[in-house]
C-alpha cells in the first residue's frame, strides 16, 4: 500500500473532475489493507478549487514561473539596505503577468485568485511552502504576520492613471467584500458537493453489495429447493421400500 505522501501527490496532480472519486477509492483501499488511520487522512484531503489546481500545476509542471517567484520572495526576506525594491517589484509583476498569460481560458474570478496566490507566495514563506508542495486546495493570501508590505510599496508606473478617488476606493472595497463572500460561499458549496458525491458513491457501493447478497441468497434458495426435492424423493423411496418389506413379513 502506498504511503500518504505519494497518494496526496497522485491526487493533486490528477484531474480535479475525478478528484473525489479517486480520493475515496484510495481511502477504501487503505481501509481494506487494514490502515484505518491512513484512510482517514486520505479522506480528509479536500478537492482543489480551479485556481488552486492551476497553481498546483505550476508547481508540478515544466514552467519555472513559480520557482522564480519563490526565489524572489527569498531575495526580499534576505534583503539588506540598498536593495533595489522597485526592481524586485517590477520582476514580481513580470512573473505574475507571465503566469496569468499562460492560464487556460478561465473566469476573471479564478484569474484574480491565481494572482493573489502568486502574490502570497512572494510575501509569505508559509504560503510559499504550501504552493511549492503542489497540494493547494484553495487560493492563498499572505498571512497577517507575513511581510507583505512591499506588495504595495511601488507606485503605479507613470503611464498608469493615479490612485482612484475615495469614492472609487469605497466601491472597490465593497466589490472586494462581495468577492470574498462569493469565494467563501463557493468553498462551502464545493464542500457540500464533495460530501454529496461521497454519499452517492457510498450508497452505490452499498446497493452493489446488497445486489450481490441478493444473488447469493437466490442461488442458496434454489440450492436448498433442489436439496429439499432430493430429500423428498429419497423419503418416498425409503417409504416404498419399507412398505414392501412389511408386506413380505406378513
Amino acid at each position: 500500500m502506498a504511503d500518504f505522501e505519494s497518494v496526496a501527490d497522485e491526487l493533486y496532480s490528477g484531474d480535479i473532475a475525478g478528484f473525489v472519486a479517486a480520493r475515496d477509492t484510495k481511502a477504501r483501499e487503505a481501509k481494506a489493507a487494514g490502515d484505518a488511520a491512513l484512510a482517514k487522512r486520505i479522506r480528509e484531503l479536500r478537492k482543489p478549487t480551479v485556481a488552486a489546481a492551476i497553481v498546483n500545476e505550476l508547481a508540478r509542471g515544466s514552467s519555472d514561473v513559480l520557482a522564480d517567484l519563490l526565489q524572489l520572495g527569498e531575495q526580499w526576506r534576505r534583503a539588506e539596505d540598498g536593495l533595489d525594491v522597485r526592481a524586485l517589484i517590477r520582476r514580481r509583476r513580470e512573473l505574475v503577468n507571465k503566469a496569468l498569460r499562460g492560464l487556460p481560458k478561465t473566469s476573471e474570478t479564478v484569474a484574480r485568485e491565481v494572482e493573489e496566490t502568486l502574490e502570497a507566495v512572494v510575501a509569505d514563506p508559509d504560503a510559499a511552502r504550501e504552493a511549492e508542495a503542489g497540494r493547494l486546495s484553495t487560493a492563498l493570501r499572505p498571512s497577517a504576520e507575513s511581510d507583505s508590505s512591499w506588495l504595495s510599496i511601488a507606485k503605479p508606473p507613470p503611464e498608469l492613471k493615479p490612485e482612484p478617488a475615495s469614492s472609487t476606493n469605497k466601491e472597490e472595497a465593497a466589490r472586494k467584500r462581495r468577492h470574498d463572500k462569493a469565494v467563501r460561499e463557493a468553498a462551502k458549496l464545493a464542500e457540500a458537493r464533495d460530501k454529496a458525491q461521497a454519499a452517492l458513491e457510498k450508497a452505490a457501493a452499498t446497493a452493489r453489495d446488497l445486489r450481490a447478497q441478493a444473488v447469493k441468497a437466490e442461488k442458496a434458495a434454489k440450492k436448498a429447493e433442489r436439496a429439499e426435492e432430493t430429500a423428498h424423493d429419497a423419503l418416498e423411496k425409503a417409504t416404498s421400500a419399507l412398505e414392501r418389506a412389511e408386506e413380505q413379513l406378513e
